[in-house]
């Protein structure tokens, strides 16, 4: 583009005879202010559009791990009267930031909707201790293993309609502040 302008000014000029070197030279600088101006600011809005994709990646937390080690006990549920079994769960989960934001741990969900039969987990202080340590610190590459006490209920059912639970297909989601869920299988 720049060329193109730089023959119609040099064509202009040559075509007019009233015009001095001056006004040829005067133009050419102009242009050329224009262009590199121009050049100038395209560079720059390339760098900032590469610098804000990469802060709006690194601000919310990368976080992966691992749920393991289940363990299901004190079945509670009356298999004449009740329609429904609750059953305490504890497992172990090791997980990892590897985002360069240190974060904290805001809360843990559990989707048990994929599991046969079907689950609701719920945390709560009638499980004696805190089912995990809600504002653990999650500082960059250190992994960390918790272990997590969660009350789950199945409704619907009788205690000896229940098969053997298989959790396989439980979704557990740690949750930072600032971040998306984060799904283990």
């Amino acid at each position: 583009m720049a060329c193109a302008v730089f023959t119609i000014l040099g064509v202009y000029t040559a075509a007019a005879a009233n015009k001095a070197k001056v006004w040829l030279i005067g133009g050419s600088a102009f242009l050329a202010s224009l262009f590199f101006g121009l050049a100038a600011y395209h560079a720059w809005r390339e760098e900032h559009d590469k610098y804000t994709g990469e802060v709006a990646e690194y601000q919310s937390p990368d976080i992966s791990g691992e749920a393991f080690n289940f363990t299901g006990y004190l079945i509670q549920g009356d298999d004449r009267t009740d329609w429904s079994a609750s059953y305490e769960v504890k497992f172990e989960v090791l997980f990892r930031n590897h985002s360069p934001i240190n974060t904290t741990l805001k809360k843990i969900e559990l989707d048990g909707t994929r599991l046969t039969p079907a689950f609701l987990f719920y945390f709560g202080a009638a499980l004696g201790e805190p089912a995990f340590p809600l504002g653990l610190e999650m500082p960059r590459g250190i992994g960390k293993q918790i272990t997590v006490r969660v009350a789950a209920m199945v409704g619907g059912l009788r205690m000896r309609q229940i098969p053997p639970i298989v959790l396989d297909n439980l979704a557990v989601h740690i949750v930072a502040p600032s971040s998306r869920n984060i799904q283990y299988g």
